[in-house]
């Protein structure tokens, strides 16, 4: 047997890829998810010690970006997936977020990067997610034999 012989097909190629996409969207999703309850709790505390403000803001802008994040967890999740099903939507789903996040992560950096550890804010959520969801979006998706 050759060194020919021994090639690796494309097969194992794009297995390694999708671990790689697998891996990165979920970890892509976690970091969502940490974002989700961190601005949870903090806009729930803001709002219930500082009684002054509306309840439909609080909705709006606490609890549902909240949603918004946690929705995006579950796209990214499923991505993640060997699912041919999730496909060019959210693709593109995982791409907005990773672009939301690492702007996020920037706008920290540069505003107050004393806080980019803090678990209670979205620094180490977005430093985590934006790249790996990047990397996840930026991943083929395996041929199909057929």
């Amino acid at each position: 047997m050759t060194t020919l012989d021994r090639r690796r097909s494309s097969a194992t190629r794009y297995g390694r890829v999708d671990t790689v996409r697998r891996w990165a969207s979920r970890a892509g999703a976690v970091a969502l998810v940490g974002i989700g309850i961190a601005h949870t709790a903090v806009n729930g505390y803001a709002y219930l010690k500082h009684g002054g403000g509306s309840l439909p803001l609080f909705l709006v802008f606490g609890l549902g970006v909240s949603v918004l994040a946690f929705a995006l967890a579950a796209v990214a999740w499923r991505y993640g997936r060997r699912d041919r099903r999730a496909g060019g939507a959210a693709r593109i789903a995982v791409a907005v977020a990773a672009a939301l996040l690492c702007l996020t992560a920037v706008s920290v950096l540069r505003s107050h990067p004393s806080v980019i550890w803090v678990p209670l804010g979205p620094g180490p959520w977005s430093l985590l997610g934006g790249p790996a969801l990047a990397l996840a979006a930026c991943c083929p998706r395996g041929r199909t034999r057929g």
